[in-house]
């Protein structure tokens, strides 16, 4: 059987397990380059070499690590599936090494360049109310951008503060509305493109995880921001939660991680920034005698 025979029972599989179609995109593309790195060749004709030169393939182009790491661990679980499915006789995946790649350092938007976002936006016009409600959702929700997308209007309960978010894998979670995402949202529901999907354009057609990105990095150039992109309002929901006093198990529930690793990440941040945030209040830092010592 060839390679792209193998992908297609592989894809299908995914779609029995219930996974995303984010989720199958993202194999189907990151398997498909794999594919054609090898041409195609028959699945019993793979050897950890084929990984190898392609990892070193990877290296060569111009993306990060942490890109050519997710690229590879998708072709792991494609060669896991051929061996546990006995389409290939060997087990491949245990002889290759894990792909190591620098941490990457998370920043995230401070109190100040907060308050320049909000204020960027006219909250009395629809793309003004609708941006300051999607950013919300990700800045004081949590909320991933596939996750804004697919949000009804049904998905949030005014009485109970309370959203209902379908996350990875189709796992539903409760996450806690604030006060001023509340506001944001009854702000946004006095336009009449409102009565479905909350993600839309001024006709009233949903948004693509795409145009919530253009939507960010236009931001960021009009505020002369050295990045902004959803996940980067997510860490720093994230991380301000943990630092004005929520605690990391709670976190774990709003963020929908199975395990408390990526949320200890966030403890790590939030606990940097505190240091160097407490420094200002130092006994010495404000006596005039010192000022000329800084």
């Amino acid at each position: 059987m060839r390679c792209n025979k193998a992908l297609d029972k592989f894809l299908y599989y995914q779609k029995l397990k219930h996974n995303s179609l984010e989720t199958i995109e993202y194999y189907k593309k990151r398997i498909g380059y794999f594919i054609t790195f090898v041409k195609d060749k028959n699945v019993r004709k793979i050897k950890a070499s084929d990984y190898e030169q392609y990892t070193l393939y990877l290296l060569s182009k111009n993306i990060s690590d942490a890109t050519v790491k997710t690229s590879l661990i998708a072709v792991r679980v494609f060669l896991n599936f051929l061996y546990n499915k006995k389409l290939i006789s060997k087990d491949i995946v245990s002889e290759l090494e894990n792909f190591k790649c620098g941490k990457k350092t998370i920043v995230i938007l401070s109190q100040e360049q907060i308050e320049e976002l909000y204020s960027y936006y006219n909250e009395n016009e629809f793309y003004g109310a609708r941006n300051l409600f999607l950013i919300s959702l990700m800045l004081d929700c949590g909320l991933r951008v596939s996750e804004v997308i697919n949000l009804r209007k049904g998905d949030i309960n005014i009485d109970l503060k309370s959203i209902k978010v379908h996350g990875k894998g189709n796992k539903e979670r409760i996450v806690p509305l604030s006060d001023v995402t509340l506001y944001y949202f009854k702000n946004y529901l006095k336009f009449p493109q409102v009565y479905d999907f909350l993600a839309v354009n001024i006709a009233g057609i949903q948004l693509t995880t795409s145009a919530i990105r253009r939507l960010l990095l236009n931001l960021r150039d009009a505020l002369h921001f050295s990045t902004l992109y959803p996940h980067y309002l997510r860490h720093s929901f994230a991380t301000w939660f943990l630092i004005n006093g929520g605690d990391p198990l709670s976190l774990q529930t709003i963020l929908g991680h199975e395990t408390l690793y990526m949320t200890e990440i966030y403890v790590h941040i939030a606990n940097q920034v505190l240091i160097a945030m407490s420094s200002k209040y130092s006994p010495l830092t404000n006596i005039p005698y010192f000022l000329t010592k800084k």
